[in-house]
């Protein structure tokens, strides 16, 4: 089943790349509302056969997208956050050295970060940050660095899992480190790099994210 085909299933239009080019580029004022019973977000409320279809990869795949409306009342539990930073834990590193660290920011932490900027009403975060004290592989050749490739192969499994344990996830960059360590407390050894916003979505996918080039690889026998 492709993403298109998953997506359709699940109640997602899709638009063609003829619409998608006359739509706004801006997700977050033009996104589609589509109602949270299209979506399977919350585990205790589907059957079986869902959740099994949702722990395959490649549904899980299709299936997570970039949510930018949660809801703000619902609080994401610290045993969910632990389990979803576990399943990045799992992930390989170059050389296996982990040069990263991991922050999971509950309800009243996050409450006191919408002073740094919104968060599109999500409860939890898991902050990702370079490791000063692990500083990564460098490849010998060119030597160019690895450390925010093994942040980001890190990464990709925890929204997966936010994804299977029924929560919406967001990817935020823009944000100032500095700020976002002294608000939170972080020791100056690990500088905040990418979070992953999570929490119980009240939007379904925007119109870009329907967006796949035609052609992104070459097999070379």
């Amino acid at each position: 089943m492709t993403s298109i085909t998953w997506l359709k299933a699940l109640g997602f239009e899709h638009k063609s790349s003829a619409q998608s080019k006359e739509l706004d580029m801006d997700c977050f004022e033009k996104q589609s509302k589509l109602t949270a019973q299209h979506i399977p977000h919350d585990v205790d409320d589907v059957s079986s056969n869902q959740v099994s279809k949702i722990r395959s990869l490649d549904e899980l795949m299709a299936s997570r997208y970039s949510c930018r409306e949660f809801d703000p009342k619902r609080k994401v539990d610290t045993a969910i956050l632990e389990k979803i930073i576990a399943s990045g834990s799992l992930s390989p590193s170059a050389c296996n050295q982990q040069p990263y660290f991991f922050f999971g920011v509950g309800f009243n932490g996050m409450s006191k970060l919408n002073a740094l900027r919104p968060w599109y009403g999500a409860s939890a975060m898991i902050l990702a940050c370079r490791d000063d004290q692990e500083k990564g592989w460098v490849r010998p050749s060119d030597q160019e660095p690895f450390a925010d490739f093994d942040l980001g192969l890190a990464m990709m499994p925890m929204a997966l899992k936010a994804e299977e344990l029924g929560l919406g996830s967001c990817f935020i960059a823009s944000f100032s480190p500095k700020y976002m360590r002294k608000i939170l407390g972080i020791d100056e050894r690990f500088e905040p790099h990418v979070a992953l916003v999570l929490g119980y979505p009240l939007m379904g996918p925007c119109e870009n994210h329907f967006k796949r080039k035609e052609s992104i690889s070459m097999i070379i026998d």
